[in-house]
């Protein structure tokens, strides 16, 4: 097993950061004081694209910072009450990115929240989460990673999408977008498309 290192307490000089939350293939997930707001939020720093990149060369370390810019800038425009909140984003001292987004306290992962409700209830934990993934699909976004536990539910029964590491935009052609997508995912598109 690897080990993780420690978080540094301090990112971008605005974010405290206090608990790890969880952790996952791209990265760990801290809860942190915004220090400019006061607000307690998320802190994802991204470790799993940054691990085996080489960036000896600027060209390198400037176009991904560059795709980061761009896969940030269509995660904060998503507004819907069931697709958790992207602040901001940057890279902490060691190089290494980092994205903050709303806090979901208390929550259970979608399949754990479903097991304990009445079908009516289930049935509409189903609902918030077809109506997430249709708003997406509008934006032309395929999550490419949707698992329990990256679809939360709050004790207020509101369910809440996140995760989004893996998310491919469509291009206007049905094409993805990005040089990282699955060759089988593609395949199975263009069958779906005919």
């Amino acid at each position: 097993m690897t080990q993780v290192a420690a978080a540094p307490p301090l990112f971008g000089r605005r974010y405290q950061t206090g608990k790890m939350l969880g952790q996952g293939g791209m990265g760990s997930v801290y809860e942190a004081l915004d220090r400019l707001t006061g607000k307690t939020i998320a802190l994802k720093r991204v470790t799993g694209l940054t691990e085996n990149q080489n960036f000896s060369s600027p060209d390198d370390s400037l176009n991904f910072r560059l795709a980061l810019a761009r896969e940030f800038k269509v995660l904060a425009s998503l507004r819907h009450p069931n697709i958790i909140s992207v602040l901001d984003y940057g890279f902490d001292e060691q190089r290494q990115p980092y994205i903050t987004m709303e806090i979901v306290d208390n929550a259970a992962n979608f399949v754990e929240a479903a097991r304990a409700q009445l079908p009516d209830q289930q049935i509409n934990l189903l609902i918030q989460l077809l109506q997430a993934l249709a708003y997406l699909h509008r934006r032309g976004i395929l999550h490419h990673d949707l698992k329990p536990s990256n679809v939360l539910v709050t004790k207020g029964e509101h369910v809440k999408v996140l995760d989004f590491g893996l998310a491919k935009n469509l291009d206007e052609d049905g094409s993805f977008s990005g040089e990282s997508v699955d060759p089988n995912a593609r395949t199975l598109l263009a069958t779906r498309t005919r």
